[in-house]
Parts: C-alpha cells; sequence; structure tokens
C-alpha cells in the first residue's frame, strides 16, 4: 500500500456536519434539530457559523438554558424545546443582547417560556403564537 501525497488532490470522504460539540448538552440539541429538520437539512448549515443566530441559540440552550430536561422524551418536552430554540435564534437574530431596552425575563434559563417576556399562546397555553415586546421609547429600534 502506498501512501497518499500530502495534501491527496481529492479528498477521500466528504466533510460532514458537525457542530463541534461543547458538551454532552450541545448533542442533544444537535439531535432535536436534526430530528425536527431531517438530517442533512440546509436549515441546520448555519449551525456552522458560530456567529449566527441560530448557532448562539444552540449555544444558549447547551450551555445556560436549565428549563429543558435532556434527554427529551416527550412530545410536549420536544414542541417546548423547539419553541424555546425558535425564540432564542430570534433574539440573537435581532441583537437582543445590545438593542433591546427591556429583556423583561427574555432567555431566563430557568423559567417557562411563558414567563419569557409576554408572549402570547393559543391552544391551551401550550403553543407559542406570537411575541409581543414592550418597546419602551417610541424612538428606539423595535424588534
Amino acid at each position: 500500500v502506498q501512501p497518499t501525497p500530502i495534501p491527496s488532490a481529492t479528498p477521500s470522504m466528504a466533510p460532514s456536519l458537525s457542530f463541534a460539540p461543547t458538551n454532552e448538552k450541545f448533542g442533544f440539541v444537535q439531535l432535536g434539530l436534526e430530528t425536527a429538520y431531517g438530517e442533512g437539512s440546509d436549515l441546520l448549515e448555519p449551525l456552522q457559523d458560530k456567529t449566527s443566530p441560530q448557532y448562539k441559540a444552540v449555544l444558549w440552550l447547551a450551555e445556560q438554558d436549565t428549563n429543558i430536561t435532556w434527554p427529551i422524551v416527550t412530545a410536549a418536552q420536544f414542541n417546548e424545546f423547539l419553541q424555546r430554540y425558535a425564540a432564542t435564534v430570534f433574539y440573537y437574530a435581532t441583537d437582543g443582547d445590545n438593542s433591546w431596552l427591556n429583556k423583561a425575563n427574555f432567555l431566563s434559563p430557568d423559567e417557562h417560556i411563558c414567563n419569557w417576556n409576554t408572549p402570547v399562546f393559543e391552544g391551551g397555553g401550550q403553543e407559542l403564537y406570537t411575541i409581543a415586546l414592550p418597546l419602551g421609547d417610541p424612538n428606539a429600534k423595535r424588534v
């Protein structure tokens, strides 16, 4: 067997998607999103960019969120995980750390999502329908 020249002309395998897990919980979050979107989905690609709102949301869920019990075993837990992920992506996509004047419990790691800011739920309080944000100063950046 002859050694391959370094670097080889073509890769021997296509690169695989990796979220570079920081802990075991990160792997659970990754698995949850792969389950929701389908393994190999284009919707998972932003997770490769450590500056993307999606990656920041996964990192927050894995390292700071204490409300979700892992591994998720019920449909209700999975639904809450997806809601927390979507709301967290929204927070980072709108630069919540720097642009929101009133965070009002948003991203409270030990609070149920119903207690984050003033979300409006439908279906008996189980599904996130919209997020109503207090705007305060009318000249402030609106999200």
